[in-house]
């Protein structure tokens, strides 16, 4: 199968594409979406990704796809999957995927209950009448910390913070807030 795995080096995202990595023979691509913003997120992430891949790349090869989103002077909302869905749905079509992932916790499901119309809509609106081919994944039922856990010495290597400024983390958001419990 070609799968594609929504990555932005975060505990989650890397979590997973470590999981298909170890347990599935399955021709995988992990896709980044550079967000450049002013906090300088894009940096932070990066950073993250270049001391990761090679790591991940030891326990199988799998190919890296790069999409790039110039935010301007905006923020980068933590639902920032309205930014980046769209750039997923393109490659997926693109390079013919059977099926592509995305990653969080359960934290992130449990702070965006109630607002399912804000993460929803564009489903509907870019899928109308066909299956979204977003597959939700057993490791969505884990929680931060066992995201944290499976990853083991490679889970320091990634990043949590929603608003870093130049490479630095906030300490506030409610990212670092649980990372620091780690």
């Amino acid at each position: 199968m070609r799968v594609q795995i929504m990555w932005s080096g975060g505990v989650e995202s890397t979590s997973l594409l470590k999981w298909f990595l170890e347990n599935t023979n399955d021709h995988i691509f992990a896709h980044n979406v550079e967000l450049q913003n002013w906090e300088g997120r894009l940096n932070y992430e990066q950073r993250a990704m270049d001391t990761l891949e090679p790591r991940l790349q030891a326990i199988r090869p799998f190919r890296v796809i790069r999409s790039s989103c110039s935010i301007g002077n905006g923020r980068v909302c933590p639902e920032d999957m309205h930014i980046i869905f769209p750039y997923g749905l393109w490659t997926h079509r693109h390079y013919n995927m059977d099926v592509s992932y995305r990653a969080h916790c359960l934290e992130d499901a449990e702070r965006l209950r109630g607002h399912e119309h804000q993460v929803g809509w564009l489903d509907k609106f870019l899928y109308e009448g066909e299956v979204n081919p977003f597959q939700y994944h057993e490791n969505y039922k884990w929680r931060k910390r066992q995201h944290w856990e499976y990853l083991g010495d490679l889970a320091p290597l990634t990043w949590s913070c929603r608003v870093p400024k130049d490479c630095k983390v906030c300490g506030t958001c409610h990212s670092c807030l649980l990372r620091e419990n780690f």
